[in-house]
């Protein structure tokens, strides 16, 4: 594999109706040698997605295992991709201040080459929806019981 290519919902979800966003959909396709194959291709192996805060600190990790990526197989317009959902919740906690975050993509082959990365990284939307903001831009304190 030589490119990764990650494309992200513009926003992410509340699926737990928290008030947080924690569902962030993204699409990715992998290209090999463009000299060799100008598509994006299917390959078997695994991805690892970083979710990092302005700083550069971890706020949640996922592996998606070989069986799951086959699972997230999709034809699109232009070409072979995985379409996948990544809940915050299933690795960490939505309940962040931040507003904003970085996702990162790394595709592990099978066949034992050289893991891939996406080159640079997408910025989603992370955080507190707009109903928990208050006038100064920080969450509001809420009772939760």
């Amino acid at each position: 594999m030589d490119t990764i290519l990650l494309s992200v919902a513009p926003y992410p979800t509340d699926s737990d109706n928290n008030r947080y966003a924690d569902t962030i959909m993204v699409t990715v396709y992998l290209f090999p040698d463009p000299v060799r194959h100008a598509l994006p291709i299917h390959a078997a192996g695994s991805f690892r997605f970083r979710l990092t805060d302005p700083d550069g600190a971890t706020l949640a990790e996922w592996h998606i295992p070989p069986e799951e990526v086959d699972r997230a197989r999709v034809r699109t317009p232009p070409g072979p991709g995985y379409c996948l959902s990544l809940n915050i919740n299933d690795v960490a906690s939505d309940r962040v201040s931040v507003r904003s975050g970085s996702l990162t993509c790394t595709f592990e082959p099978l066949d034992g080459s050289e893991p891939v990365s996406v080159r640079g990284q997408s910025t989603v939307q992370i955080g507190p929806t707009g109903s928990v903001m208050g006038k100064s831009g920080q969450p509001r304190q809420m009772f939760v019981p």
